[in-house]
């Protein structure tokens, strides 16, 4: 099956209180989203890839790829108002593939032994998602019930999220809604089902601050 990926960085990281998205901002002297790009490259140098970007960034993200002197071949899509506008406009630009893995730019430390692994389940099962077991106690507190939740059942989901082009293609044409919040959740709600796999350690989007020190510490 041929394959594609689509690495979503359409956000502008106002979360992480820097000038720069977080995107952009370096680890050991290299762009955050190079090492993703890197990864991908590295397990199939033939797959299509898209990257999604805030559009008024499109000539930096040129000029990086020139100082930092890489070639890998890629396309760019703009970054919508949310994310399920960035993935859509990922998936338009895609032209032959029948598998798309879709991963948040800023998760670097994925390795394409993960990425193979979750491609070979998502053909053999048409979807392929990422998740590990919550390992503390986990509370549910609103201003009427404050109840521990069975941790048993609880699990975080990471990416890439990988699946069926043509069930992409479906989900997609499902209406935003703001409680969407991952490609899974649209996916199961064409009507098609999710084959969990298990994720990846220290597989972590980075968000604030706090995790930018983390990382540096792992490159």
């Amino acid at each position: 099956m041929k394959k594609a990926a689509i690495l979503v960085a359409g956000g502008l990281g106002k979360r992480m209180n820097y000038a720069l998205p977080k995107q952009f901002l370096e680890l050991k002297g290299k762009p955050i989203l190079f090492y993703t790009l890197e990864t991908f490259y590295t397990y199939n140098p033939e797959m299509e890839i898209i990257v999604v970007l805030p559009e008024v960034y499109f000539i930096f993200w040129k000029e990086l790829l020139i100082s930092h002197k890489i070639e890998i071949p890629h396309k760019l899509a703009a970054g919508g108002d949310s994310r399920y506008q960035s993935v859509k406009n990922g998936l338009s630009k895609i032209e032959n593939a029948t598998v798309v893995a879709i991963h948040d730019g800023v998760r670097p430390f994925i390795t394409p032994l993960f990425i193979e692994k979750l491609f070979e389940e998502a053909e053999k099962f048409g979807s392929a998602v990422p998740i590990k077991p919550v390992t503390e106690t986990v509370r549910k507190i609103n201003n009427e019930h404050n109840d521990v939740l069975p941790r048993q059942e609880i699990f975080l989901v990471q990416t890439p999220q990988i699946f069926m082009k043509d069930w992409l293609d479906k989900a997609y044409n499902i209406p935003f809604s703001e409680s969407i919040t991952d490609d899974a959740m649209l996916i199961e709600q064409a009507g098609f089902p999710l084959h969990f796999s298990e994720g990846l350690n220290y597989n972590i989007k980075i968000t604030t601050p706090e995790d930018l020190k983390w990382a540096e510490k792992q490159i």
